[in-house]
């Protein structure tokens, strides 16, 4: 009877659960990351109205403009999804919609994540504050500071909070395709069977993998958040400096289909224009920044997801004790590097540009 349970009866009811499509997400778990982003953006407005940020927000923008405000917009946004995740994971676990490819074993109870949907979470989310920012600077702000000044301050809040959902709205959408992409393709079988069938020692140690992998997507996320923040400071500078800087990466972008002649045609149009300002090397300058804090961000995702990846490897049996060295090059120096050179970027680099473009 032992070897009926566990053997090709158990073996094919397991295949055919399989084989039938799990949804994205539930309704249990929607309405956990209804009330944590709720919570959240509760928060951020009781903040705002408190005006405990306002001298924060004041001495960034007399320090570096308006570059220096959206980066510690970015960063505040940073640490308001962060903590909404740290209310979205009890939440899920409470309302008994964790689902089964995180909680694993735990059930749908568990208050339990995993890599891929960190990672998912990380990068959706990433999106959403960069585009919630953009769309606030450009339409948002400007239509609720026309409504104030009319004297419909209460309409404007409204307006607001209906963007704020919105995006929350969106934001979840795209986080629970992401982690389904993710979960495709970094399931802990595949990549258990792939490394023995390889003969990949490096895999066994999943934190010095996942740390040594995530560097290029860090410096690639890193090179265009500079070049992004790059092109936001010439648009507070000059229009015609932010389109000629816009047609440069356009024209770098092109050459992946016509090899080297939109970089030649646009050095001919701009001498012809009689610009001499030689914007491929500041793109090439806000690459070498950008892929500086990419990295140490990269390794520190790397290291995160690759800790959550050996909880799971730790029960196939298959990893390594690699101790306490991963977490001081892959967490420790990568925050010191950051918690050093951030305030450096937005209070002293950024100022010098503006004073350099001037």
């Amino acid at each position: 009877m032992a070897e009926i349970v566990g053997g090709p009866i158990a073996n094919r009811s397991d295949a055919l659960s399989s084989s039938f499509p799990r949804p994205l997400t539930t309704s249990h778990e929607a309405l956990a990351y209804l009330l944590a982003n709720l919570v959240r953006i509760a928060g951020a407005y009781v903040v705002f109205l408190m005006g405990f940020l306002t001298p924060i927000f004041l001495w960034a923008y007399h320090a570096g403009g308006i570059g220096a405000s959206m980066l510690l917009s970015f960063a505040i946004g940073v640490l308001w999804v962060s903590f909404a995740f740290a209310l979205f994971l009890p939440a899920r676990g409470l309302f008994d919609g964790t689902p089964t490819s995180v909680a694993g074993q735990g059930g749908a109870r568990a208050i339990a994540s995993n890599g891929s949907e960190i990672s998912a979470y990380a990068l959706s989310h990433l999106i959403g504050i960069i585009a919630s920012i953009a769309f606030s600077y450009e339409l948002t702000g400007p239509l609720l500071a026309s409504l104030r000044r009319q004297g419909h301050a209460a309409l404007g809040y409204i307006v607001g909070i209906t963007f704020s959902l919105v995006f929350m709205i969106l934001t979840f959408v795209l986080f629970i395709y992401v982690r389904k992409m993710f979960e495709n393709r970094t399931s802990i079988a595949t990549l258990t069977s792939t490394a023995l069938a390889l003969n990949r020692p490096q895999i066994a140690s999943p934190k010095n993998y996942y740390m040594v992998r995530f560097i290029p997507y860090g410096i690639i996320g890193g090179v265009i958040l500079k070049e992004f923040d790059t092109a936001l400071l010439f648009y507070n500078v000059d229009l015609k400096v932010f389109g000629l800087f816009c047609l440069a990466i356009l024209a770098v972008i092109a050459t992946n289909w016509f090899k080297f002649y939109p970089i030649a045609i646009y050095l001919l149009l701009t001498w012809r224009m009689g610009i001499h300002a030689n914007f491929f090397s500041i793109m090439i300058a806000s690459a070498v920044v950008g892929a500086l804090f990419g990295a140490p961000t990269g390794v520190l995702i790397g290291t995160i997801v690759g800790h959550f990846k050996a909880r799971s490897l730790t029960r196939l049996g298959v990893v390594n004790t690699e101790g306490f060295r991963p977490y001081l090059v892959g967490v420790i120096l990568p925050v010191i590097f950051l918690a050093i050179g951030l305030p450096l970027w937005i209070f002293w680099l950024t100022p010098k540009m503006v004073e350099w473009m001037s």
